[in-house]
């Protein structure tokens, strides 16, 4: 499938996550949201703490399940997903133009 597609026909998808940043303009406050299956997980720089909720069980997301340890795996689970998509933001090498 090409990615595009998923533009054009809701039946088709480029992928199954996707991470909203946040980041006030004069503050140093940054927080990232990871959606993935029917979870939200919110990372916050230089913290922590974090919220994971279950959007299907907890739409209202009011329980936060982050420090909960019968969802220490969906957490784990969750944030190496997280650091993949991080990473995979930055696509492919890029061919060097400048030498400092």
């Amino acid at each position: 499938m090409v990615q595009t597609e998923a533009w054009t026909d809701a039946a088709e998808s480029a992928r199954d996550w996707a991470l909203v940043e946040s980041r006030p303009t004069d503050s140093d406050f940054m927080q990232k949201v990871f959606y993935h299956d029917r979870y939200k997980l919110v990372v916050y720089s230089n913290e922590a703490y974090g919220e994971l909720y279950d959007m299907e069980a907890d739409p209202d997301q009011t329980r936060n399940l982050y420090d909960l340890a019968e969802f220490a795996d969906v957490r784990n689970r969750l944030m190496r997903s997280f650091v993949r998509a991080e990473m995979g933001k930055e696509g492919v090498r890029r061919k060097r133009i400048a030498v400092a």
